[in-house]
Protein backbone atom coordinates (compact mmCIF):
# COMPACT_ATOMS: atom_id res chain seq x y z
CA UNK A 1 0.00 0.00 0.00
CA UNK A 2 2.88 2.36 0.86
CA UNK A 3 4.60 1.60 -2.46
CA UNK A 4 1.32 2.27 -4.33
CA UNK A 5 0.90 5.64 -2.61
CA UNK A 6 4.45 6.64 -3.51
CA UNK A 7 3.92 5.62 -7.13
CA UNK A 8 0.68 7.61 -7.41
CA UNK A 9 2.35 10.63 -5.78
CA UNK A 10 5.25 10.48 -8.22
CA UNK A 11 2.86 10.29 -11.19
CA UNK A 12 0.90 13.31 -9.95
CA UNK A 13 4.10 15.31 -9.45
CA UNK A 14 5.36 14.41 -12.90
CA UNK A 15 2.05 15.52 -14.38
CA UNK A 16 2.07 18.86 -12.48
CA UNK A 17 5.61 19.89 -13.43
CA UNK A 18 5.77 21.47 -16.91
CA UNK A 19 8.27 20.07 -19.34
CA UNK A 20 11.12 22.33 -20.45
CA UNK A 21 9.58 22.61 -23.90
CA UNK A 22 6.31 23.79 -22.38
CA UNK A 23 8.01 26.33 -20.12
CA UNK A 24 9.92 27.90 -23.01
CA UNK A 25 7.22 28.35 -25.64
CA UNK A 26 8.00 31.32 -27.88
CA UNK A 27 5.70 34.29 -28.36
CA UNK A 28 5.83 37.35 -30.58
CA UNK A 29 5.74 40.71 -28.81
CA UNK A 30 5.24 44.02 -30.63
CA UNK A 31 6.03 47.13 -28.60
CA UNK A 32 5.03 50.65 -29.66
CA UNK A 33 5.89 53.97 -28.04
CA UNK A 34 3.48 56.84 -27.48
CA UNK A 35 2.14 59.64 -25.31
CA UNK A 36 -1.24 60.79 -24.06
CA UNK A 37 -2.65 63.17 -21.47
CA UNK A 38 -4.91 62.04 -18.65
CA UNK A 39 -5.79 65.65 -17.77
CA UNK A 40 -6.14 68.23 -20.58
CA UNK A 41 -6.50 70.92 -17.91
CA UNK A 42 -2.82 70.38 -17.12
CA UNK A 43 -1.46 69.95 -20.65
CA UNK A 44 -2.57 68.94 -24.14
CA UNK A 45 -0.57 67.28 -26.88
CA UNK A 46 0.17 68.82 -30.27
CA UNK A 47 -3.06 70.74 -30.77
CA UNK A 48 -4.49 74.22 -30.31
CA UNK A 49 -4.79 74.92 -26.60
CA UNK A 50 -6.96 77.53 -24.96
CA UNK A 51 -5.96 78.43 -21.43
CA UNK A 52 -3.62 75.49 -20.89
CA UNK A 53 -0.08 74.44 -21.77
CA UNK A 54 0.68 72.45 -24.90
CA UNK A 55 3.40 69.90 -25.65
CA UNK A 56 4.54 69.67 -29.26
CA UNK A 57 7.28 67.05 -28.91
CA UNK A 58 8.65 64.59 -26.36
CA UNK A 59 12.04 63.19 -27.32
CA UNK A 60 13.42 60.26 -25.35
CA UNK A 61 16.67 58.31 -25.64
CA UNK A 62 16.97 54.91 -23.98
CA UNK A 63 18.45 51.43 -24.05
CA UNK A 64 17.94 47.96 -22.52
CA UNK A 65 14.17 47.63 -22.86
CA UNK A 66 13.44 44.34 -21.15
CA UNK A 67 10.94 42.16 -19.30
CA UNK A 68 11.68 40.51 -15.95
CA UNK A 69 10.09 37.11 -15.47
CA UNK A 70 7.77 36.75 -12.51
CA UNK A 71 9.68 34.03 -10.68
CA UNK A 72 12.30 34.82 -9.58
CA UNK A 73 11.73 38.49 -10.38
CA UNK A 74 15.31 39.69 -9.96
CA UNK A 75 17.03 37.11 -12.15
CA UNK A 76 15.40 35.98 -15.41
CA UNK A 77 15.33 38.66 -18.14
CA UNK A 78 13.80 38.79 -21.61
CA UNK A 79 15.36 41.61 -23.65
CA UNK A 80 13.16 43.35 -26.21
CA UNK A 81 15.71 45.86 -27.48
CA UNK A 82 19.27 46.65 -26.44
CA UNK A 83 19.19 50.04 -28.11
CA UNK A 84 20.01 52.77 -28.46
CA UNK A 85 16.35 53.63 -29.06
CA UNK A 86 15.32 57.21 -29.83
CA UNK A 87 11.69 58.27 -30.13
CA UNK A 88 9.49 61.34 -30.49
CA UNK A 89 6.42 60.23 -28.59
CA UNK A 90 3.85 62.82 -29.73
CA UNK A 91 4.37 62.28 -33.44
CA UNK A 92 5.37 58.63 -33.13
CA UNK A 93 8.75 58.73 -34.93
CA UNK A 94 11.02 56.03 -33.48
CA UNK A 95 14.41 54.63 -34.46
CA UNK A 96 16.26 51.63 -33.06
CA UNK A 97 13.12 49.83 -31.87
CA UNK A 98 12.47 46.45 -33.56
CA UNK A 99 9.02 45.95 -35.05
CA UNK A 100 8.71 42.80 -32.95
CA UNK A 101 10.77 40.44 -30.82
CA UNK A 102 10.56 36.83 -29.73
CA UNK A 103 9.83 36.48 -26.03
CA UNK A 104 8.83 33.54 -23.86
CA UNK A 105 5.29 32.64 -22.87
CA UNK A 106 4.87 33.23 -19.16
CA UNK A 107 4.23 35.83 -16.48
CA UNK A 108 6.41 38.88 -15.88
CA UNK A 109 6.79 41.05 -12.80
CA UNK A 110 8.34 44.17 -14.34
CA UNK A 111 9.23 46.02 -17.50
CA UNK A 112 12.42 48.07 -17.44
CA UNK A 113 14.13 50.67 -19.57
CA UNK A 114 17.33 52.65 -19.10
CA UNK A 115 17.48 56.33 -19.98
CA UNK A 116 20.68 57.18 -21.88
CA UNK A 117 22.18 60.45 -22.98
CA UNK A 118 21.67 60.84 -26.69
CA UNK A 119 24.38 61.41 -29.28
CA UNK A 120 21.69 62.94 -31.56
CA UNK A 121 22.62 60.63 -34.43
CA UNK A 122 19.13 59.20 -34.97
CA UNK A 123 17.18 60.34 -38.00
CA UNK A 124 15.15 63.42 -37.16
CA UNK A 125 16.51 63.81 -33.63
CA UNK A 126 17.20 67.47 -32.79
CA UNK A 127 20.79 68.51 -32.08
CA UNK A 128 19.58 69.88 -28.74
CA UNK A 129 18.89 66.30 -27.64
CA UNK A 130 22.61 65.59 -27.64
CA UNK A 131 23.84 64.68 -24.15
CA UNK A 132 20.24 64.63 -22.90
CA UNK A 133 17.99 61.64 -22.30
CA UNK A 134 14.64 63.48 -22.47
CA UNK A 135 13.66 66.75 -24.10
CA UNK A 136 10.14 68.21 -24.00
CA UNK A 137 9.17 71.09 -26.29
CA UNK A 138 5.97 73.07 -25.90
CA UNK A 139 4.20 76.33 -25.17
CA UNK A 140 2.79 77.86 -22.05
CA UNK A 141 -0.88 78.94 -22.11
CA UNK A 142 0.17 82.49 -23.14
CA UNK A 143 2.30 81.25 -26.03
CA UNK A 144 5.72 81.49 -24.37
CA UNK A 145 7.81 78.52 -25.48
CA UNK A 146 9.36 76.09 -23.00
CA UNK A 147 12.12 73.51 -23.28
CA UNK A 148 12.60 70.87 -20.59
CA UNK A 149 15.85 68.95 -20.80
CA UNK A 150 17.11 66.24 -18.45
CA UNK A 151 20.40 64.38 -18.53
CA UNK A 152 19.26 61.55 -16.24
CA UNK A 153 20.90 58.21 -17.00
CA UNK A 154 18.93 55.79 -14.83
CA UNK A 155 16.87 52.60 -14.92
CA UNK A 156 13.10 53.12 -14.77
CA UNK A 157 11.08 50.13 -13.59
CA UNK A 158 7.39 49.54 -14.28
CA UNK A 159 5.85 47.06 -11.85
CA UNK A 160 3.06 44.68 -12.82
CA UNK A 161 -0.38 45.82 -11.67
CA UNK A 162 -1.40 42.24 -10.90
CA UNK A 163 0.63 40.75 -8.04
CA UNK A 164 0.88 37.56 -10.11
CA UNK A 165 2.56 39.50 -12.91
CA UNK A 166 1.34 40.23 -16.42
CA UNK A 167 1.10 37.53 -19.07
CA UNK A 168 2.87 37.11 -22.40
CA UNK A 169 0.76 34.58 -24.26
CA UNK A 170 1.18 32.43 -27.34
CA UNK A 171 0.68 34.26 -30.61
CA UNK A 172 1.17 38.02 -30.92
CA UNK A 173 1.23 40.36 -27.93
CA UNK A 174 0.71 44.02 -28.89
CA UNK A 175 1.90 46.38 -26.15
CA UNK A 176 2.34 50.13 -25.71
CA UNK A 177 4.97 51.88 -23.62
CA UNK A 178 3.44 55.31 -23.11
CA UNK A 179 3.99 58.57 -21.25
CA UNK A 180 1.19 60.39 -19.47
CA UNK A 181 2.23 63.97 -20.19
CA UNK A 182 -0.12 65.32 -17.52
CA UNK A 183 1.73 63.33 -14.84
CA UNK A 184 5.13 64.42 -16.14
CA UNK A 185 4.06 68.08 -16.00
CA UNK A 186 2.24 67.90 -12.65
CA UNK A 187 3.47 70.54 -10.18
CA UNK A 188 5.52 72.50 -12.74
CA UNK A 189 4.49 76.11 -12.17
CA UNK A 190 5.47 78.09 -15.25
CA UNK A 191 4.34 81.34 -13.63
CA UNK A 192 7.37 81.30 -11.33
CA UNK A 193 9.82 80.22 -14.02
CA UNK A 194 12.65 82.47 -15.12
CA UNK A 195 12.20 83.50 -18.76
CA UNK A 196 15.12 83.95 -21.16
CA UNK A 197 14.91 86.79 -23.71
CA UNK A 198 11.82 88.87 -24.41
CA UNK A 199 9.05 89.25 -26.95
CA UNK A 200 8.78 86.59 -29.68
CA UNK A 201 12.13 85.08 -28.60
CA UNK A 202 11.00 84.50 -25.02
CA UNK A 203 11.61 80.94 -23.83
CA UNK A 204 11.48 79.09 -20.52
CA UNK A 205 14.39 76.71 -20.20
CA UNK A 206 14.20 74.02 -17.53
CA UNK A 207 17.50 72.18 -17.23
CA UNK A 208 20.59 71.82 -15.03
CA UNK A 209 21.39 75.53 -15.26
CA UNK A 210 18.00 77.23 -15.69
CA UNK A 211 15.07 76.75 -13.32
CA UNK A 212 16.70 73.72 -11.63
CA UNK A 213 13.94 73.52 -8.99
CA UNK A 214 11.38 72.89 -11.74
CA UNK A 215 13.69 70.30 -13.29
CA UNK A 216 13.75 68.46 -9.95
CA UNK A 217 9.93 68.33 -9.98
CA UNK A 218 9.93 67.02 -13.55
CA UNK A 219 12.50 64.33 -12.84
CA UNK A 220 10.59 63.10 -9.79
CA UNK A 221 7.50 62.74 -11.99
CA UNK A 222 9.17 60.54 -14.60
CA UNK A 223 8.50 57.05 -13.13
CA UNK A 224 4.84 57.70 -12.28
CA UNK A 225 4.15 59.00 -15.79
CA UNK A 226 5.24 55.77 -17.53
CA UNK A 227 2.96 52.77 -18.05
CA UNK A 228 2.81 49.59 -20.10
CA UNK A 229 -0.51 48.86 -21.82
CA UNK A 230 -1.99 45.97 -23.77
CA UNK A 231 -3.71 46.71 -27.09
CA UNK A 232 -7.09 45.46 -25.90
CA UNK A 233 -9.06 46.25 -29.06
CA UNK A 234 -6.24 45.20 -31.41
CA UNK A 235 -6.35 48.34 -33.55
CA UNK A 236 -2.68 49.28 -33.11
CA UNK A 237 -3.62 52.65 -31.58
CA UNK A 238 -3.37 53.58 -27.90
CA UNK A 239 -7.00 54.31 -27.10
CA UNK A 240 -8.83 55.14 -23.83
CA UNK A 241 -10.03 51.53 -23.61
CA UNK A 242 -6.41 50.31 -23.69
CA UNK A 243 -5.60 52.64 -20.78
CA UNK A 244 -8.39 51.21 -18.64
CA UNK A 245 -8.15 48.53 -15.98
CA UNK A 246 -8.12 45.72 -18.53
CA UNK A 247 -5.32 47.19 -20.64
CA UNK A 248 -2.98 48.63 -17.99
CA UNK A 249 -0.49 45.88 -17.11
CA UNK A 250 2.45 47.69 -15.53
CA UNK A 251 3.16 51.14 -14.13
CA UNK A 252 6.01 53.17 -12.69
CA UNK A 253 3.62 54.94 -10.32
CA UNK A 254 2.18 53.98 -6.95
Amino acid sequence: MKMLALTIGALLLAHAEPRDSEAAKPATTKLSLGAYTSDPNVVVLGSLSLGTSRIDAIWISMKDLRFREESPCDKAIQTYAQGPVTGELVGGAVSGLPESATTTVGRYCRFELTLRRSRAKSAGAPLDLRRASIQVLGQRADGVRFVIRTRLDVVLSLRAIDERGFAIVEGTNRLFLAVDAARWMAGIDFTVAEISHEGPNAVIRIDDKSNPDLLTVFQKNLPSGLSLFRDVDGDGVLSPSDRGAQGTIASGGP
